[in-house]
């Protein structure tokens, strides 16, 4: 398991935040590539953008959602 910090693309007036997400080790991630995730408490898909690929976190009990696919 992977886990990554990604941009969300359209939440501007949110710019300084990162959202940590995680993947299956088969997924093959890159910093830079687009991806698709849950957003939100309705679960909206979202285009986002990995900015950071994490081995392992401190998760302090937070639910971490899934990757849904990777775009690039």
């Amino acid at each position: 398991m992977k886990y990554v910090k990604v941009f969300i693309e359209n939440s501007i007036s949110r710019i300084g935040n990162l959202y940590t997400y995680k993947s299956e080790d088969s997924m093959n991630l890159k910093l830079g590539v687009r991806v698709v995730v849950p957003f939100g408490k309705g679960n909206r898909h979202e285009i986002a953008v990995v900015v950071d690929i994490l081995e392992e976190i401190d998760d302090r009990g937070y639910e971490i959602k899934n990757i849904i696919e990777i775009i690039d």
